[in-house]
């Protein structure tokens, strides 16, 4: 089984399986790099470059630092995966799952807010003020934060320290980072195991998967009702067809992860099951790429964010009187704003 992001699982037999985990560690390791130095881009571009004028610029920007957060402790999740025992003490052990269990709730609540932002957007018939907008988007911003700290609080009581009963060095000292419902009482560790599992699946993903689905089909109505051919309603399409792409890659990637844990905590005949490992670290590589795959969204749908990947500072046919240029698209709104030193202020960018 497992909470969050992060396997709970004692590591028992694990002479068959060493090679699952010390992949999906070593797999870790790689998303940690792409996906703090993606996220941490997506960041700079809405702090320094697009700013943060509309509510889904605000979510985009939180769900970037959620996953940053995560990608940092995924560091300590990775080595645990590989050594096969705890070795960073106590407090890291708790502080790992406590952000770990954060930023589950945190991406599918933010998610969330996205599709209601969409669909509020294309429904209103006149736009707030930019200012009102912002203030709004930055309180439930807060409340979002404030609710996933709530939902956590569960993982973090769960989370126990443990000396292993694998110890790869006679008579040494090595312990686990689990979740142990053991010491929940009655009615018994099968109950207390089925309730949390149950708890995360539908705080995390049916109650998102509800609301959103709610959300898109009332948002294709009004899309189809309202006319898109002006430059603003491309621009809706354009900011709708990112929010797509973030949602619907947030589903593909957690929902086999949920499944996954939902079958295995109810079926218990599952539980030595020889592909059990497999499945269950196959599916948690998914919700490691997910938090790293969203800034290549924005990329690929955005030509805001395009506009503002990193210019290649290059020497020779740029090079003039011993000063280096920076060579970027030519149209791109990174080299325009350098040269007239504006800012984008598009209302609608994201």
């Amino acid at each position: 089984m497992s909470v969050g992001n992060a396997t709970e699982e004692p590591y028992e037999d694990m002479s068959d399986h060493d090679w699952i985990y010390t992949a999906t560690g070593s797999f870790s390791y790689v998303v940690c790099v792409i996906g703090l130095l993606a996220n941490t881009w997506v960041i700079w571009v809405l702090l320094r470059r697009l700013g943060l004028k509309t509510a889904g610029n605000m979510y985009i920007l939180n769900l970037a630092i959620a996953d940053d957060l995560f990608l940092a402790g995924l560091v300590l999740q990775a080595a645990y995966q590989i050594k096969n025992v705890w070795p960073f003490g106590e407090f890291l052990c708790r502080a790992y799952f406590a952000f770990d269990g954060l930023n589950m709730y945190a991406s599918a609540f933010f998610v969330t807010a996205l599709s209601i932002e969409r669909y509020m957007a294309v429904s209103r018939s006149s736009r707030a003020r930019l200012h009102r907008k912002r203030r709004q988007a930055a309180a439930v911003s807060v409340v979002i934060w404030m609710a996933s700290i709530v939902a956590a609080v569960p993982t973090l009581l769960a989370t126990t320290y443990q000396a292993s009963s694998y110890q790869s060095v006679p008579n040494g000292t090595d312990h686990l980072c689990l979740m142990d419902f053991t010491s929940f009482g009655h009615p018994g560790l099968a109950f207390w195991s089925q309730a949390f599992i149950t708890y995360n699946f539908v705080l995390g993903l049916c109650v998102p998967l509800t609301v959103t689905c709610f959300c898109y089909g009332r948002l294709i109505i009004q899309m189809r009702e309202v006319s898109m051919r002006s430059e603003a309603g491309a621009d809706v399409k354009r900011v709708t067809r990112i929010v797509t792409g973030v949602v619907v890659v947030f589903f593909i990637c957690w929902a086999p992860f949920y499944l996954c844990r939902m079958i295995l905590v109810y079926n218990q005949d599952l539980i030595r099951w020889a592909g059990r490992p497999f499945l269950f670290e196959l599916s948690l590589v998914f919700t490691y790429i997910n938090s790293c795959v969203n800034p290549f969204i924005y990329a690929l749908i955005s030509v805001k964010f395009r506009e503002n990947l990193p210019c290649v500072a290059l020497r020779g046919r740029g090079y003039k009187s011993g000063k280096r240029t920076m060579v970027c698209d030519r149209n791109s709104t990174a080299l325009t704003d350098i040269q007239h030193n504006t800012v984008i202020t598009n209302n609608d960018s994201s």
